[in-house]
């Protein structure tokens, strides 16, 4: 009676009344029996006590389900992820409402359950990382638009790019998709980083642009603030080993050094850019 407009599995109430009625059907027991029928009698008063329980945890365990579920698509989690959790979530909350769960699948059901909201949860994760590793690419291809000397590797980048945007717009990666996806796009813009870095070095008082790698070719590009006195454009500047010549300086290279008195230009320079 105390759990009759309680919900718990069916089947633990069938065995409650098929123990209950078999007790009321037959009155007459040897002394002998009466203690096995009072423990089984307990052990059923337990069972529908816990089935109760565990029908209450998993109603509250679904509701918090439900909520994760709703955050991941908010968020852009996995499309095919979403829609396994949206699947369990209806299986599980139909077989509570028709009491159909038996009570010794409740704890499979709710570890998967815990399982589908880590991984959801995950996802977001992931997907949040993805966004961040297609901006910080997409700024980083921005940067090398004006770099002749990187366009083959630019090209790669762009169509990486242009894939992961697509692949995180429509949320088609699962976490393993996903998660191999923002490594990709991450290590795509470090070796576009790199390939720029290298163009670019400063050899006192001056910083310098490569023009050409296999020409060896320079422009001067700007020099240090603090530099004070004559200035010498040289003919040729040697960083990490490999000597340049130096054909050209480029326009403002000068403008945030106030304290030169003169520029003696060395002869190699073929373009001196307008301001």
């Amino acid at each position: 009676r105390d759990v009759a407009n309680k919900k718990l599995a069916n089947a633990t109430r069938a065995r409650a009344n098929t123990l209950l009625n078999g007790l009321k059907n037959n009155l007459i027991y040897e002394n002998d029996q009466i203690g096995q029928l009072k423990q089984d009698v307990t052990n059923m008063i337990d069972a529908l006590n816990n089935s109760v329980i565990l029908y209450s945890e998993l109603d509250g365990l679904c509701n918090d389900f439900s909520v994760v579920i709703t955050y991941a698509k908010e968020q852009g989690a996995s499309a095919a992820l979403i829609a396994s959790a949206e699947e369990l979530l209806a299986d599980t909350r139909l077989g509570w409402k028709d009491a159909s769960i038996e009570d010794e699948d409740i704890p499979t059901i709710e570890d998967n359950i815990r399982n589908m909201i880590d991984a959801l949860n995950t996802s977001v994760t992931l997907y949040k990382q993805l966004a961040e590793a297609i901006n910080t690419l997409e700024e980083t291809i921005n940067e090398a638009q004006n770099e002749p000397l990187v366009q083959n590797l630019l090209s790669n980048a762009v169509s990486l790019l242009n894939t992961a945007k697509e692949q995180c717009a429509n949320a088609s990666l699962d976490n393993v998709g996903t998660k191999a996806k923002v490594d990709e796009v991450n290590a795509m813009t470090e070796q576009l980083k790199n390939a720029i870095d290298v163009l670019y070095f400063y050899v006192e008082p001056l910083k310098y642009h490569v023009l050409s790698l296999e020409e060896k070719t320079v422009e001067v590009i700007g020099c240090d603030p603090n530099f004070s006195g004559d200035l010498v454009i040289p003919e040729t500047v040697t960083y990490n080993g490999t000597t340049y010549t130096v054909t050209k300086i480029a326009a403002r290279a000068f403008l945030s050094c106030t304290m030169i008195i003169t520029i003696h230009v060395g002869e190699n320079v073929q373009y001196i850019e307008d301001s």
